[in-house]
């Protein structure tokens, strides 16, 4: 059971509360030395996973700059410029010390891993370009990755340079697991082969894809791989409840594990709402209410927060952008892949957001919690799940409960502006002691009755012996 954060080792940094100079807020040992203070903004986010963003060496020609890192060009080196000294082979151990501090923490680190492609210029094909890179009729390089060339991953010589360099990377520094940008482009065989050889090395290895890139997606067989694929539909439709643009069978098809048909089990699927590339969350919200000020309006706010909410207590993967918790935002700017100014995460943001801050970090706790059971991972686990709807189209509620659990779950949520109540609530459903576990509105929980644009989880005691008769 893991709730995952992605983040860029910078824009942690850059505003981070800790004495640093300014070159320890580009390095890897500045972040070893934050993670060290049980104030560091990870440690109280609560998530278990951290997802960074490319760490490996890529092409960027001065320590300054700021790059997401996608654009790779030494598969088996950490980033020089995340170094204290990047001439002197220092980052070795900076890395590997980072790592064992994330451990420290009870973080597992992901490594958010680029190959599909390589930087500018592409340095295999001074080696042999047939053999690494895959080129048209003419003989031309091919772009199905968007970043001006496509590594052929058929190739048994392109394979044994990824598969040494990911075993190097968990065998030298003890990373947890790796996350494929655009995996269509490795393809599923080749995929496949890679879980097979790192299990050999960390059998509880954690893997993920991106199932997409210019080409086409990943195909349906990788349901039979232990691979969490991302999920633009949970990205997309979840949003669309949210927004009040669709109505509550999609929270239905969420919590059903069934926006992603093509899984075999709930973990097959990474669910999110926001990752670096494209708008912040926050930002998507904008066609509804405009906003010129850092602070948006209360009922985007509102909104946000039952999306996040609905995320956290579906079963799949969770995964959370850093600065999610005290609504981060671009300030409506789209691409930000060169814009550490946006990126870089405000943590005086932390005290305006306060009450979204305490909610969405409860909620990961919740979810990681005892009371966390009914998202276990697999659909094989026998669940008693019921869901009530309501009058209006934008209010759902659901019990869920197993034969192993002791007690009872209502969550229930409402993405409309009015009050609306639960059909069939009748007297079975209404007796027992709820307690409130958590909601978007703590001053109106009752169990039954919708808040307008409210998220509220209740635990239920004391009525088994009823529901079993």
């Amino acid at each position: 059971e893991i709730v995952i954060v992605e983040a860029h080792l910078r824009d942690l940094l850059q505003n981070a509360g800790l004495e640093l100079k300014p070159e320890e807020r580009q390095n890897f040992a500045g972040l070893t030395s934050w993670l060290k203070s049980e104030d560091c903004y990870l440690r109280k986010l609560g998530a278990n996973v951290v997802e960074l963003q490319p760490i490996q060496e890529f092409d960027a020609r001065k320590k300054e700059e700021y790059h997401w890192g996608y654009m790779p060009v030494n598969f088996f080196s950490p980033a020089s410029v995340y170094a204290s000294n990047p001439f002197d082979g220092s980052v070795m151990q900076e890395f590997r010390d980072l790592v064992d501090a994330f451990h420290q923490a009870g973080i597992s680190v992901v490594l958010d891993v680029v190959y599909n492609h390589v930087g500018i210029p592409p340095h295999l094909i001074f080696l042999d370009r047939e053999l690494y890179f895959i080129t048209n009729d003419h003989g031309e390089l091919t772009n199905h990755s968007g970043c001006g060339n496509d590594l052929d991953c058929t190739s048994e010589a392109t394979k044994k340079l990824i598969l040494d360099s990911l075993v190097y990377l968990v065998q030298s520094f003890d990373v947890d697991g790796f996350r494929f940008d655009l995996g269509e482009l490795i393809g599923a065989e080749f995929l496949s082969e890679i879980e097979q050889e790192l299990k050999i090395h960390k059998p509880g290895i954690l893997l993920f894809a991106e199932p997409w890139s210019f080409l086409g997606r990943l195909p349906e067989s990788m349901n039979q791989t232990t691979y969490g694929l991302w999920s633009d539909a949970c990205r997309e439709n979840l949003l669309g409840y949210a927004k009040g643009q669709s109505n509550c069978e999609v929270v239905e098809a969420v919590i059903d594990g069934r926006l992603d048909s093509q899984n075999k089990e709930f973990c097959q699927s990474v669910n999110y709402l926001e990752s670096h590339d494209d708008y912040a969350l926050l930002d998507r919200f904008r066609d509804l209410a405009a906003w010129t000020e850092e602070e948006p309006p209360e009922e985007v706010r509102k909104r946000y927060l039952l999306a996040m909410g609905v995320l956290l207590s579906a079963p799949g993967v969770p995964m959370l952008p850093a600065g999610g918790d005290f609504l981060r935002h671009k300030k409506g700017v789209r691409n930000t892949y060169l814009r550490g100014d946006l990126n870089a995460l405000d943590y005086k943001l932390e005290d305006y957001y306060r009450e979204e801050l305490t909610f969405l970090r409860a909620m990961i706790r919740l979810r990681l919690s005892d009371h966390g059971e009914f998202s276990r991972r697999s659909k094989k686990t026998t669940w008693d799940r019921k869901f009530f709807f309501t009058d209006g189209a934008n209010g759902i509620g659901w019990f869920w409960r197993s034969p192993c659990l002791a007690n009872e779950y209502l969550i229930q949520v409402n993405a409309g502006q009015d009050y609306q109540h639960l059909c069939e609530w009748d007297k079975t459903w209404s007796e027992g002691n709820y307690e409130t576990l958590l909601s978007t509105h703590p001053e109106d929980q009752t169990p039954g009755v919708l808040s307008p644009l409210s998220f509220t989880w209740f635990l239920r005691k004391g009525c088994r012996s009823q529901r079993n008769s």
